[in-house]
């Protein structure tokens, strides 16, 4: 690669002198390119500045246009992909005779095609693992097509001028094959089979005979998913083989999961079974060992989806050989994926020793992605072969790291690996008077299972994804609304759909669910149980995932009432205030003696992060702000301080440590509709686990500030006599119940953790 800089270089100087601004400029821009395919991103950053300041009109703006336009696609922001690309494009229109801007063209036209493509063509992809999204609208895909034409004719007249000769076969061949694999992408969506297959076999002669792995791939990866949309797919399947084949040969684990993903589709389809479990087997164990967060590019959406479709699989796979306890497992990782996913590469250690070993997980990830990348872009057998053996290497490292940190630090590994539940310990760990509900949603059912010390028996639930959606968020909307005779029939209804099965296998007087997709933002509590509410007959608590049980239980017996509250932040915007936030927290100093109230500008982000020693509980009569788009900045809103901004994110509440009996979030706002996995409550209530904290109650709505405050008067009165905070939390509940307020006023309050 350092040769290929250097050629670059050169050349960029030879036309300098020349006084040729087009040619240099092309040379910055393959070296632009070559950086970013090598893992270099902040150089190849750095030039796109250099020659946004250096070429300020046209033509040449059509260059760091197209460069931003590259980088846009391949981190899979399409939309704004192609209004870069389009910009490049006009400011590249009337310049038809210079050979150097035929080529920005042709490499503009490309990414263009592409982003146009997968615009409207994502969405469908997903739908294959039951993900609803956007319908297609085919504006871009048009687009994007006619783009993609226009590569395959400028590559024709590019052959004809002496550029010919500069430009490298392979030049010619890597946008040939890309341009016919996406042309096949867009037929197939469009249900032209002939036509798709026809596009795809040439991507494949195209890419072979540049040498250009990743477009192999990509076009062995459309041909296998096309098969299995039609029943005669023999050439489906075939390429599905030789995807698994070539996959591993690169080592390219991407590919390596999607391979065994689709070829356990098709023995899945033929009977084939335990064959199909086999090949989803191995599928998650190329995800468990290697750093989850490695980006697929312009497919990572569809690569991350199509990794939970593997757990999603072999739990519906494993669950029809009645392998019960296999198929807990697997669903248990599929959750834990789910937060590998969202705290991949983030420096999240609560000590410097944790922090250190957390740069040490990216740095062998970084060097792991970095060689695959490598990889797929390199045509020299030789050099390819030298850089497979240098990444069994770093892949062998990276797993001596995982085992390493597993036996000194369980908790940070499973922030950072994939691990799930081992059901026979998890039953050793149940008292006999508590009984475990884990659920599991995929895209056509809904799975639970009924754990305590004496037996695991599972459920499968005819409820698709997107009817549990539906029927939580119309739960949520009636609970809202205080339509009393709406939030009846629906909590009836989903008694019915998801307690009635598991309730008899029910021991003891304590259900701990642990949730999954919108159901997370379900309050459990106010479900209709033989006439009454599921609280009036349990006590209730939740768990982000089984393998924190233990740890949750870890503050069991803890009495302490030193609090330390914080409410009313100067937020300077009213709309934002929570305005018997004092209110509630005068309750609380009244009733616990040694409370520490911290209003206006004490309520800071500051005293957040350094008081908390020394408490038992901490509580947050504050706004929890969350956005979807952005999980691990969602946060706390609390008073700004010097070179802070007052929010308390998730991501800064996972470096802080907190040992004390438990933490109240009374204002959270979680956005269901817009983060309907719960990913954003899930993130803030396993953060503060993640502090030490054994428990955390939080708030499934915003409600009504003066009711929020008589409810956690009535919480703390229970706390004041001794009692645990489950029993505090459902003692408040009933209380209210028996007021005859309605399920708005006190279902929204959930405890995570434990009890």
């Amino acid at each position: 690669m350092d040769k290929a800089l250097h050629f670059l270089d050169q050349a960029a100087n030879g036309f300098v002198l020349g006084k040729n601004r087009s040619g240099e400029a092309t040379a910055w821009s393959r070296k632009v390119i070559l950086l970013f395919h090598f893992n270099r991103e902040n150089e190849a950053l750095g030039l796109i500045r250099e020659a946004g300041e250096k070429w300020k009109a046209p033509p040449l703006t059509a260059f760091p246009a197209y460069l931003e336009g590259h980088r846009a696609l391949l981190q899979g922001d399409f939309h704004r992909a192609l209004s870069l690309l389009n910009r490049a494009l006009q400011d590249n229109a009337a310049f038809p005779d210079d050979p150097y801007l035929r080529i920005l063209r042709r490499d503009t036209e490309l990414d263009a095609g592409i982003a146009g493509i997968l615009s409207d063509r994502l969405p469908q992809l997903l739908a294959i693992y039951g993900v609803n999204g956007a319908p297609a609208t085919r504006k871009e895909a048009a687009a994007g097509e006619t783009h993609l034409r226009n590569v395959l004719a400028l590559n024709q007249q590019l052959r004809q001028t002496k550029l010919e000769r500069l430009l490298p076969a392979a030049d010619f061949g890597k946008s040939e094959a890309d341009a016919h694999n996406f042309l096949g992408l867009d037929a197939w969506m469009k249900g032209s089979r002939e036509e798709a297959l026809r596009h795809l076999v040439a991507a494949g002669e195209w890419s072979r005979r540049a040498g250009f792995p990743a477009a192999e791939l990509r076009g062995l990866l459309f041909q296998g998913e096309l098969g299995l949309q039609w029943e005669e797919g023999i050439e489906g399947r075939q390429a599905a083989e030789l995807l698994l084949e070539r996959a591993d040969r690169y080592r390219a684990s991407r590919y390596r999961v999607w391979a065994r993903l689709i070829m356990a589709r098709y023995e899945a389809r033929t009977g084939r079974n335990r064959e199909a479990i086999g090949l989803l087997q191995e599928a998650a164990a190329i995800i468990e060992a290697e750093r989850s967060g490695l980006k697929a590019e312009m497919l990572d959406e569809i690569c991350r989806r199509q990794r939970r479709a593997v757990y999603e699989s072999l739990v519906e796979l494993l669950t029809g050989e009645g392998m019960v306890s296999e198929a807990l497992t697997a669903a248990e990782k599929a959750k834990s994926l789910m937060t590998v996913d969202l705290l991949s590469g983030q420096e999240l250690g609560r000590n410097p020793a944790e922090r250190e070993r957390i740069r040490e997980e990216v740095a062998l990830g970084e060097a792991i992605r970095g060689l695959q990348r490598t990889i797929l872009q390199l045509s020299d057998e030789a050099t390819a072969d030298n850089l497979r053996e240098r990444l069994k290497h770093a892949e062998a490292a990276y797993r001596d790291w995982l085992d390493r940190i597993g036996g000194e630090d369980e908790n940070l590994l499973s922030l950072i690996a994939v691990r799930g539940a081992d059901p026979v310990a998890l039953q050793r760990l149940l008292d006999e008077n508590t009984t475990l509900f884990d659920y599991f949603a995929t895209a056509g059912s809904l799975y639970v299972w009924a754990i305590h010390r004496g037996m695991i028996h599972q459920e499968r639930i005819d409820l698709s994804r997107e009817e549990l959606r539906t029927l939580v968020f119309s739960f949520l909307a009636a609970i809202r609304d205080r339509n009393k005779r709406k939030t009846e029939s629906i909590s009836r209804k989903a008694y019915d759909l998801l307690l009635k099965p598991v309730i008899p296998f029910v021991s003891g007087e304590r259900i701990g669910f642990i949730p999954d997709d919108a159901l997370v933002y379900l309050p459990f509590a106010a479900l209709n149980y033989r006439g009454k509410f599921l609280a009036e007959g349990f006590s209730i608590f939740q768990l982000p995932a089984a393998d924190l049980f233990h740890s949750a239980m870890g503050g069991k017996g803890a009495r302490g009432l030193r609090i330390l509250a914080f409410g009313n932040p100067d937020l300077e915007d009213e709309a934002l205030d929570l305005h018997y936030a004092p209110r509630e927290l005068e309750q609380i100093r009244k009733r616990i003696g040694g409370a520490t109230v911290l209003l206006g500008p004490d309520a800071s982000e500051a005293n957040a992060e350094e008081m908390p020693a020394g408490y038992d509980i901490l509580h947050f009569a504050v706004r929890g702000q969350f956005f979807p788009e952005e999980i691990l900045n969602s946060g706390l809103l609390l008073t700004p301080g010097a070179g802070q901004d007052g929010r308390l994110t998730i991501r800064e509440i996972f470096g802080l440590r907190f040992q004390g009996r438990g933490v109240v979030l009374s204002g959270c706002d979680p956005l269901p509709e817009q983060d309907p996995e719960g990913k954003g409550l899930l993130a803030m209530q396993r953060a503060f686990l993640n502090t030490g904290s054994p428990a955390v109650i939080s708030t499934l709505w915003l409600r009504d500030d003066k009711a929020a405050a008589h409810f956690m008067e009535l919480f703390y009165r229970q706390l004041d006599r001794k009692v645990s905070f489950a029993d505090a939390l459902r003692a408040a509940q009933i209380h209210l119940l028996r007021e005859g307020q309605p399920p708005y006023v006190w279902a929204a309050f959930v405890l995570t953790g434990g009890y």
